[in-house]
């Protein structure tokens, strides 16, 4: 078998936008401050013989009510939950992807794992917690309908990109304030690698339609690089 290729593509020219906060409008401050709270890391990112370490490439977060039509791009966050804004209720669905080589056999996956962090630096929700709400819980999707990698800021709340609940996991409720995440996306990888996709794009769709809920995990563009999203493939 042919050993994976690690690719990772470069998206430096994104960075020029703005991004918001969704409390109060004001512009996101460049710097942000080094985490105080402990966050338990249950995963391992050891690399096994034929395995590949792949971290999230690009990421922006929709922001949108039928009415309203924004982005949170580049942003620290990707999150996903319904929150208010003087009393108007919006929904955030989180997208991210990553660019990389896989094997051209769907059998060859022995298992695909995508681990996100809590947000240590949160500067939407309750700017406490990474996690809030009576029922936060959320699902993870492949993205499936086309959409510019290159321009991820022009995707906003009316012009996602389409995803589907096949293969989708549900990432249950949560009360603890910080909580990383292992999610198995096998399924989603293999059918991926099945229909020759060679950029596997993610959503966080969250279940709640009320809000105060929410989740918060770092984005790509995070300060903390240890933090950032990944994703760890095992080949047979």
């Amino acid at each position: 078998m042919k050993h994976p290729v690690l690719l990772i593509a470069a998206i430096s020219t994104l960075l020029a936008a703005c991004a918001k906060e969704l409390n109060d409008g004001k512009d996101m401050p460049a710097k942000h401050p080094s985490s105080t709270a402990q966050m338990k890391r249950p995963h391992s990112d050891t690399i096994k013989f034929n395995s590949v370490l792949g971290f999230l490439t690009g990421s922006t977060t929709t922001i949108g009510n039928g009415s309203s039509d924004r982005t949170a791009y580049p942003s620290t966050e990707i999150m996903a939950g319904v929150w208010t804004v003087g009393g108007t209720a919006y929904a955030l669905n989180g997208y991210f992807f990553t660019t990389q080589a896989l094997a051209p056999n769907a059998n060859d996956i022995q298992s695909a794992t995508l681990v996100l962090f809590s947000n240590p630096t949160p500067l939407n929700g309750d700017r406490i917690h990474a996690n809030s709400g009576t029922y936060n819980g959320f699902y993870v999707q492949r993205v499936t309908g086309n959409w510019d990698i290159f321009n991820l800021g022009a995707i906003r709340w009316g012009s996602q990109p389409v995803a589907t609940t096949t293969d989708q996991v549900l990432i249950p409720h949560t009360d603890l304030p910080f909580l990383d995440l292992e999610v198995d996306v096998t399924a989603m990888v293999r059918r991926a690698v099945t229909n020759g996709e060679t950029v596997i794009g993610f959503k966080l769709k969250p279940v709640a339609t009320s809000p105060l809920n929410m989740r918060n995990f770092v984005s790509c563009d995070h300060e903390r690089t240890d933090l950032q999203p990944r994703l760890l493939i095992d080949y047979n």
